[in-house]
């Protein structure tokens, strides 16, 4: 009975999330496949589709706004405090930056997007790793064309203007910025490519990396001609890794040394 009573709740949550994703995105979702047969495990296994790929970010950019709009207001915050003179050290705007990945992997884990859960979780523990390591020296902003570039994208991810059915004035505070990857990375890479990468290639390649792949992936396997920009900004923060780190090094020991 126990048996027969899980199965029900199981299918009643399916068609709830699929309704949910049917109002979401105004289009009729793609058929869900119940049960532990080797057909539905062939289903739930298999590679999805574009179209299924953006239908799961619509319906997470619209069921977790509230969420969102708690990180447009951390990012406030930051970018606030920076305005006004803040200067964290390396290690942790390293650390801080690292946050919003691994909330994307949380949320593609709880919508099964099983591809984003695991290279954000891996990205995310990646990029932790690394801030570790960076130096206790208070991050510099890089050179002038880094830092407009890297405002760009930060705006760009602040206000990603897709996936969430919303009136435009919302995207200001509600846009998927830690929900989603494309919008998420921008604004990480930003951030990053504003500070010169924190001198190090490591994380500079580490960052730019991912967001060549899901800027190339969204804009020409999803069709999301946006991405181009988070594509741009990817190649900026590699090529500026490529110099930057070697040019910044000495500054950034001389800083860290007491007496200096």
């Amino acid at each position: 009975m126990l048996c027969v009573a899980r199965r029900a709740l199981g299918r009643i949550l399916l068609e709830t999330r699929a309704f949910r994703l049917e109002r979401a995105t105004g289009s009729v979702p793609a058929r869900i496949v119940l049960g532990n047969s080797p057909r539905a495990t062939r289903a739930n296994s298999r590679m999805p589709s574009s179209t299924e790929i953006l239908r799961n970010l619509t319906l997470i950019a619209n069921e977790a706004m509230a969420l969102a709009i708690a990180w447009h207001a951390a990012l406030t915050i930051g970018v606030a405090a920076v305005v006004a003179g803040w200067r964290p050290q390396a290690r942790t705007a390293g650390l801080v930056l690292a946050a919003p990945l691994a909330s994307v992997s949380a949320l593609a884990w709880v919508y099964q997007s099983w591809f984003n859960a695991s290279v954000f979780a891996a990205a995310g523990a990646t990029l932790a790793a690394i801030a570790v390591r960076l130096p206790a020296a208070r991050v510099r902003f890089g050179a002038r064309w880094q830092v407009m570039l890297g405002a760009s994208l930060v705006v760009f991810g602040w206000a990603y203007p897709h996936f969430l059915h919303a009136p435009a004035w919302a995207f200001l505070y509600a846009a998927p910025f830690g929900l989603i990857p494309c919008p998420t990375l921008s604004v990480v890479s930003g951030c990053s490519l504003a500070f010169a990468g924190f001198r190090s290639r490591a994380w500079s390649v580490a960052v730019g990396s991912l967001c060549a792949f899901y800027g190339a992936f969204g804009a020409f396997r999803m069709g999301v001609v946006i991405d181009l920009v988070l594509l741009a900004g990817a190649l900026a923060l590699l090529y500026s890794g490529s110099w930057a780190a070697r040019s910044a090094d000495s500054e950034l020991t001389e800083a860290a040394t007491p007496g200096r």
